[in-house]
């Protein structure tokens, strides 16, 4: 029985912690209520005696935790309170626990019955008040308090005939099978609970409803032996602590599913988001550019089909050069978008970082007359593949220049230096910044917040992706209308490691 009390507290602990469903949060209740009732019984009857010495060894476990209660400071007010206090705690989380679990009920209806429960409860501790309770017992007949203990009696009784209703109802009507399992054993656990406990409240004279009204109106309840022989006390308190561990099991079970279904769906909400946004954008873009095209072919068809007139060269020429320029700059998107969603394979090489930041500036090929590029780079060496990585911060770079814009005075400056095992490579422009609002979403793919056909929100979730498949991470720091810093952190190895802390 200790090591029973022991586990079930424990449990309590680990699902109200955990618990991410209300599900999971009304059953560790569950384990609390029954919990502060068995303890409470538990030190009474060290106290006052009532069962055979082997049955002891079967609730105690030891003599010695038999005497440590016996010799436990604790009133018998207290134990009432325990034992009240449980049964309310016990009784009102098998409601929140039906309620959690039944789908017919409307959410007035729920409101109503828990409320309901909630003030039977309350009633319930305060009756069971161990002041007012001997006031209520000397100044009631005993017809009454015997009414009382009915109805309490009663109360637990519908309330979990409600809790099997419940829990029947959402096993036959759920199609799923993992849960079908999982309310299988749940309703198995809190079979044996309640059967532990009916056998006690049931039983006389000391029961867990009524221990105050007997304390005083009986004086023989010394010798109280329920009919059940030892083995029988072992096999129904084995068959409760087993059962416990499987509604123990399967509740947090039932919690992790519930949690990667949740996260499952939010996933593929999210996925389904920007996939969309994607479209909308591309879509966008490309209508743009096609409708430029079609515009200049006009234009085009116009000055060539003058008869009687000559042709205006230079400007078919500037036609023709515009609809190529369209056309190649979506190529490159195109070709951009298209290796941002390839599976990337690297071929990794030691490599002076100077090496790649010189490839990446040859990949941005212009800067505006208003930008200048300032470089301080630390030497280091890292395992990277030069052709991915010089792309990842090409990338930074654009993007740096393209938040700059027309300002005058415009600045980007790439920095690098070591912190311990690692290498930092830091992208910093002055130019508009990005708003707090936006800053958690700038890696998703297709978000942009530039107002502009060329660019498709790609380049940033390209470069992280790119980061990541080298072992590394980016972050980004930004205030608005001063700049940001984009920080790439990689691996270094080992041998500028070594060459660091000896210069250290």
């Amino acid at each position: 029985m200790i090591i029973l009390l022991c586990l079930l507290i424990f449990a309590s602990m680990v699902l109200i912690i955990r618990a991410r469903k209300p599900m999971a949060f009304w059953m560790a209740c569950v384990f609390l209520g029954w919990f502060l009732s068995m303890l409470g019984y538990i030190i009474f009857l060290s106290k006052y005696g009532g069962y055979d010495y082997r049955v002891n060894r079967i609730l105690y476990l030891f003599d010695d935790i038999r005497v440590f209660f016996l010799y436990f400071s604790i009133s018998l007010n207290w134990i009432s309170r325990l034992l009240s206090v449980g049964r309310s705690i016990f009784a009102m989380s098998l409601v929140g626990l039906s309620l959690s679990i039944a789908t017919f009920f409307s959410k007035k209806t729920c409101w109503y019955l828990f409320a309901a429960s909630a003030l039977i409860c309350l009633v319930n501790i305060l009756i069971y008040e161990p002041a007012l309770y001997r006031q209520l017992l000397y100044l009631l007949r005993s017809n009454a308090i015997y009414l009382i203990s009915v109805f309490i009696r009663l109360w637990i009784l519908l309330t979990i005939f409600f809790t099997f209703y419940c829990l029947l109802n959402k096993y036959y009507t759920a199609r799923l099978q993992f849960l079908r399992q999982q309310l299988k054993y749940i309703m198995l656990c809190v079979l044996a609970l309640t059967l532990f406990y009916f056998y006690l409240v049931f039983m006389g004279p000391i029961q867990l409803t009524d221990l105050r009204t007997y304390y005083f109106l009986y004086t023989n309840f010394g010798n109280f032996n329920p009919p059940l022989t030892i083995w029988q006390w072992a096999v129904f308190i084995g068959f409760t602590g087993v059962t416990s561990v499987a509604g123990i099991f399967a509740i947090w079970k039932y919690s992790d599913v519930g949690k990667r279904l949740d996260t499952s769906d939010l996933s593929y909400e999210q996925k389904f988001l920007s996939v969309n946004h994607g479209v909308s954008v591309i879509t966008h873009s490309l209508k743009n550019q096609l409708l430029m095209i079609d515009v200049l072919s006009k234009k085009t068809g116009k000055a060539v089909n003058h008869p009687g007139e000559s042709i205006n060269v230079a400007e078919v020429t500037r036609n023709l050069h515009e609809i190529s320029a369209i056309a190649n700059q979506t190529l490159q998107r195109i070709t951009q978008l298209y290796k941002a969603f390839k599976d990337i394979s690297l071929n990794l090489k030691p490599y002076r970082l100077n090496q790649i930041i010189e490839k990446a500036l040859e990949n941005v090929k212009f800067f505006p007359e208003n930008v200048t590029v300032q470089k301080n780079i630390t030497d280091l060496t890292v395992v990277a593949d030069r052709f991915y990585l010089s792309e990842a911060i090409a990338n930074l770079i654009i993007n740096a220049v393209e938040a700059i814009g027309d300002r005058p005075g415009g600045r980007v400056v790439i920095a690098s230096h070591s912190e311990g095992s690692w290498c930092v490579l830091e992208i910093e422009d002055n130019g508009g910044g990005i708003s707090p609002n936006e800053i958690d979403r700038i890696f998703d793919p297709f978000y942009t917040h530039k107002i502009t056909t060329k660019n498709w929100g790609i380049g940033l979730s390209y470069a992280k992706q790119i980061i990541k498949a080298h072992c590394g991470y980016i972050q980004v720091k930004s205030r608005l209308h001063e700049g940001s810093t984009f920080s790439i952190v990689l691996p270094v190895m080992d041998a500028d490691l070594d060459k660091t802390q000896q210069r250290d």
